[in-house]
Formats: structure tokens, C-alpha cells, sequence
């Protein structure tokens, strides 16, 4: 068990949800990150945000990681939107996002 069973459905894009605008189709966002140290955030990926594959259907190798509470390692300061630290983080691999999850404690049940 890895301990981040959330990212790896994220990762994997098992059980993503779809909902219907008009005639366009959109990947709903997945429920925030919490980990059983109180670190936070936000982990997606589809053809809208700024992962790899950028498409709607995974597997992926990089997501978008937004508002990470507390900041992440200054190794990510490379993925900043801006100046790091920052609220969103771009084509981060999955790797370091599940660094970070697993450094608090995995995810939260």
C-alpha cells in the first residue's frame, strides 16, 4: 500500500466523473487531498490542467497540484506558477506529489 490511494485514482483516472454543459463534456475536479499530518491539496489532471498526458483519460506521469498546505519542498519551486512558494504548481510528477502525501502521514481516510 502506498498510501495514496486518491492521487493513484487520480493517477490512474479510475472513477473520474464527467458531468454534461451544452454540448461540452467536462472532467469533474477531484476532492481536495488530506493527509493524516493536516497537509492539504489539490490534485488533478485532464485535458484543462496542466499534467501529462493532457488529455482526459490517464494514466498520467505529471498533475497540477493547487494550494498545498503546508508548501511543498523547494525542489517544486521549478512546477511554480509564479514565485515560489505558490498557490498551484504545474506538471508536477507524480512521484513528488506522492512524496509529499506519504511525508504527512498518507492520505486521510
Amino acid at each position: 500500500m502506498t498510501g495514496t490511494p486518491q492521487l493513484d485514482a487520480i493517477v490512474s483516472g479510475d472513477g473520474a466523473k464527467f458531468s454534461e454543459y451544452g454540448r461540452y463534456r467536462h472532467k469533474d475536479l477531484a476532492d481536495q487531498i488530506v493527509c493524516n499530518g493536516g497537509a492539504r491539496l489539490s490534485a488533478q489532471a485532464s485535458q484543462t490542467h496542466y499534467c501529462t498526458p493532457r488529455v482526459d483519460d490517464g494514466p498520467y506521469s505529471k498533475v497540477e497540484v493547487g494550494y498545498p498546505d503546508p508548501a511543498p519542498p523547494e525542489s517544486w519551486a521549478k512546477y511554480a506558477d509564479g514565485d515560489y512558494p505558490s498557490d498551484m504548481y504545474g506538471y508536477v510528477p507524480v512521484e513528488l506529489v506522492r512524496e509529499y502525501i506519504v511525508s504527512h502521514g498518507g492520505e486521510k481516510e
